[in-house]
C-alpha cells in the first residue's frame, strides 16, 4: 500500500520528506480518469511524466491531468518532446528549462524536462527523461543526461525520474547508476517490474537521486486494496453529495413556496422560509464538504486514499514508480 511509504512531511531538523513519482502515461491514450486516480492516490510532491500529450491541444490535456490529480504543471510536454514535470503546491518553482536532444534520422526526437524546485529549506534539481529505444542512441543520451545533471544542479539535490528503455543490466542503465543512486536498488518497496502492467517482466522505469539523499523506499505501488473498496468509498461520497443536492432542492422548493405565500400577503412567513432555506442550503454544503474530506473521497490531503489493480492496468502501458526521499535541509 502507498500508506506504508513515508508521507510527505518536514522532519524536526528541517529536512523535508518528499514523495516523487515517475510515470510513462502513453500520451493519455488509455483510461485517463484511472490515470488521474492512480497519480492522486500516490500523493506525490513531484511527478516526472514521460510521453505526455504532444500534439493538438496538448496544453489542455496536460492541464486536465494536473488538475484532476491535485497538482500543477511545472514544465515540459510537447516543448520537451514528451517528458513533463508536475508538482504539488508544496513545491516552489525557481527555474525551468526544456531541452531538446540531437535528432537521429528515422528515430523519434527526445528531450528532457528540467526544473529547480524548493520544498521547505531544500532545493531539488528535477529531470524527467525518456531515452531512446535504440541502444546506441540511448547510450549517447545517457551521457547527455549526466552532463545535464552536472550542469543544471544549481547547487540543488538531483532527482531524475524516467523511462530509460533499459534494464538494470544494460550499459545505459548501469552508466547512470554509477553516478547516482538507483532508488529501488537502495531501498526496495512495493514491486520491482514496471512493464507491462498485465504481466510485468522488466524494470525499465526508475528514479535516480544524488548520493546525499536518503532513500526511504522506492518501487511500484501495487498490491493495493481491492478497487471495490475505493468504489464503495466513492459511492458513499457521491451518495452524500446527492443527498446534499436533494436537501438543497427541497430547501429551494420551500423557499419558492415562501415566495408564493408572499404573494398571498404573508411577508413574515416568506422571510422565515427564506432564512430556513438559506440555513438548509448552508447545512447541505457543510455536509457535502465533510463527506468529501472523508477517506475514499479522493482528496489529496488524505494519505489513506487507495487504488486497485484495475486502475493500474487501465491507466497506461507502464506501471508507476514511487519513492519517498529524505532531502538534506539548508541548500
Amino acid at each position: 500500500m502507498t500508506a506504508e511509504l513515508p508521507a510527505s512531511r518536514t522532519e524536526p531538523d528541517g529536512a523535508p520528506v518528499v514523495r516523487v513519482l515517475s510515470y510513462n502515461i502513453r500520451s493519455m491514450r488509455d483510461d485517463r480518469r484511472a490515470l488521474a486516480r492512480v497519480i492522486k492516490a500516490c500523493a506525490p510532491d513531484v511527478v516526472c511524466i514521460q510521453e505526455a500529450p504532444r500534439f493538438f491541444r496538448w496544453r489542455k490535456h496536460a492541464s486536465w491531468l494536473a488538475r484532476e490529480s491535485g497538482l500543477v504543471r511545472v514544465t515540459g510536454g510537447a516543448t520537451a518532446c514528451g517528458p513533463m514535470i508536475l508538482s504539488s503546491l508544496r513545491a516552489h518553482v525557481e527555474h525551468t528549462e526544456d531541452i531538446l536532444l540531437p535528432r537521429t534520422p528515422g528515430l523519434h526526437q527526445r528531450g528532457f524536462a528540467t526544473a529547480v524546485l524548493r520544498i521547505g529549506s531544500a532545493r531539488l534539481s528535477v529531470i524527467s527523461a525518456h531515452l531512446s529505444i535504440n541502444a546506441d542512441e540511448r547510450y549517447e543520451q545517457t551521457g547527455l543526461l549526466l552532463d545535464q545533471v552536472a550542469a543544471a544542479s544549481y547547487g540543488a539535490h538531483t532527482v531524475v525520474g524516467g523511462d530509460f528503455n533499459d534494464t538494470p543490466e544494460g550499459r545505459s542503465f548501469r552508466r547512470i547508476a554509477a553516478e547516482l543512486q538507483d532508488c529501488w536498488a537502495v531501498r526496495p518497496w512495493g514491486a520491482e517490474f514496471t512493464s507491462n502492467p498485465r504481466e510485468p517482466v522488466q524494470r525499465i522505469d526508475a528514479i535516480f537521486v544524488g548520493k546525499e539523499i536518503e532513500v526511504l523506499g522506492c518501487g511500484v505501488p501495487i498490491g493495493l486494496p481491492d478497487e471495490r473498496r475505493t468504489r464503495a468509498g466513492g459511492a458513499a461520497g457521491r451518495d452524500s453529495d446527492r443527498e446534499a443536492r436533494l436537501r438543497h432542492d427541497r430547501s429551494s422548493a420551500e423557499s419558492g413556496s415562501g415566495r408564493r405565500s408572499e404573494q398571498r400577503g404573508d411577508e413574515r412567513r416568506t422571510r422565515a422560509g427564506g432564512v430556513a432555506g438559506r440555513d438548509s442550503d448552508r447545512e447541505a454544503r457543510l455536509r457535502h464538504d465533510r463527506s468529501s474530506a472523508e477517506p475514499g473521497s479522493g482528496r489529496r490531503s488524505e494519505q489513506s486514499v487507495v487504488i486497485g489493480g484495475r486502475d493500474l492496468r487501465a491507466a497506461t502501458d507502464h506501471l508507476p514508480v514511487l519513492a519517498a526521499l529524505r532531502v538534506p535541509a539548508g541548500t
